[in-house]
């Protein structure tokens, strides 16, 4: 299905009003409820609420000393700290302006994610990377997986650090396709920026790699060159320190961490990734907290012994379907980005979370995705089109998108029934 018979889409302005005002639209029925949600029970107390760097703000070399030292809980996010205590500056402990900010960088994010898409299109010499651009964009703003990110309070630390993931990666691949060593620089210091937020960004440094790769596809290491070479020691080495700044937050809870053996976590990460990439397209019985199918020291349920053969399966048919499109770089790279970025939160490394899943850690791989996903849709399914069969594809993607939007306004409602009472 090709819209364009030309490899240059110059319809980008019109497509990124067209997706603005449908934003207006589907964030209103989406989201119309957000400003009745409060501060909820879970983390919100002692994420924010007791947290007494957020009402204290100061601009004293004390104050950044002590929130750049201190460890909340098991959590190491100090410019979400700093954050919240510039939006507490404004009312105080009015929920209204905590969610109004998550909910403009959600916004903000969705243009990033439309410019990143067209980066991604343009650099692989794909067509029609507006459109294609301009569909992932408003299909991830409406995304029911998504809605936890957005509405909840806490998870504000995923919402910003996914802001400077996405200007990382869109600068770096300025910097390698057009040759910037300024947007080189940028990129690395939007990763560090990110860290200060959520420490799970350390997979930006492979994610980084694996662009690079996809792009120069060198054939030996004599391609690489010292310069990439010692560019990517530095930011691996950057991540590194990262790491150990994350271990040490979770240190108090390493001991926690073996309540589920491997054997069990092994074939649970399987489910999980099922569950993702289902729950993304036909999202059905979201809910803010998934339980282990299992208490501790309980065997697994047979069922979840199926999920790795099934995976086998589609990675095979997915390889056979790379191989007969000549490996095609964008679709390699949209597959390793998305596992990277999910890859840490599937159980196969422990977690210290009582959850076995969360919605939120969609937020960031899911672009990826639906990248691979609507570009395929788009350009290479051949897809003929008749009058009648172009009128039932309308109607049934009008009532697709009608259903993530209302299934996204009641996922909202579910978070206001959480309310502090």
């Amino acid at each position: 299905m090709i819209l364009t018979n030309s490899g240059e889409d110059k319809s980008g302005l019109p497509l990124l009003v067209a997706c603005i005002c449908s934003s207006l639209v589907l964030v209103t029925v989406a989201y119309g409820r957000l400003y009745e949600i409060g501060f909820v029970r879970a983390d919100d107390r002692w994420m924010l609420l007791t947290n007494d760097l957020v009402p204290r703000l100061t601009l004293s070399y004390d104050y950044f000393r002590e929130l750049f030292s201190t460890f909340n809980s098991i959590q190491y996010s100090p410019l979400n700290t700093l954050y919240y205590a510039v939006i507490y500056k404004v009312n105080g402990f009015d929920p209204y302006y905590f969610h109004l900010a998550s909910f403009i960088t959600h916004l903000v994010n969705s243009y990033l994610v439309f410019v990143l898409v067209v980066r991604l299109l343009r650099t692989f010499n794909y067509p029609n990377e507006s459109f294609i651009g301009w569909s992932v964009a408003v299909f991830w703003m409406i995304s029911p997986i998504n809605t936890e990110t957005v509405v909840w309070i806490s998870a504000s630390k995923i919402t910003l650090s996914a802001f400077f993931t996405l200007l990382s990666l869109i600068s770096f691949i300025d910097g390698v396709t057009k040759g910037k060593n300024w947007s080189l620089v940028l990129s690395v210091l939007y990763f560090i920026v990110s860290f200060f937020f959520k420490e799970q960004v350390v997979v930006i440094a492979p994610m980084l790699l694996a662009f690079w790769a996809c792009y120069r596809r060198p054939k030996s290491w004599r391609e690489i060159g010292l310069s990439w070479f010692f560019f990517f020691i530095a930011v691996f080495s950057i991540a590194a320190l990262m790491g150990l700044v994350t271990l040490k937050a979770n240190h108090a809870d390493v001991k926690d961490l073996s309540i589920y053996p491997f054997s069990q976590r092994f074939f649970l990460s399987f489910y999980c990734l099922f569950f993702y990439v289902f729950n993304l397209f036909l999202p059905f019985g979201l809910h803010y907290n998934y339980k282990f199918p299992m208490a501790a020291g309980q065997p697994l349920p047979t069922l979840y012994y199926i999920f790795p053969m099934l995976f086998i399966i589609i990675l095979w048919g997915g390889c056979h379907f790379l191989r007969r499109k000549h490996l095609q770089p964008l679709y390699i790279f949209c597959g390793v980005a998305f596992m990277i970025h999910l890859g840490i939160c599937l159980q196969i490394v422990p977690m210290t979370r009582p959850a076995v899943m969360a919605d939120r850690y969609m937020y960031v791989p899911s672009i990826f995705m639906l990248t691979a996903v609507f570009c395929y849709i788009i350009n290479g399914m051949p897809i003929h089109f008749t009058y009648r069969r172009s009128k039932f594809l309308t109607v049934a993607i009008t009532a697709y998108i009608l259903f993530l939007t209302i299934y996204s306004n009641q996922l909202v409602y579910n978070w206001y029934k959480m309310n502090y009472k």
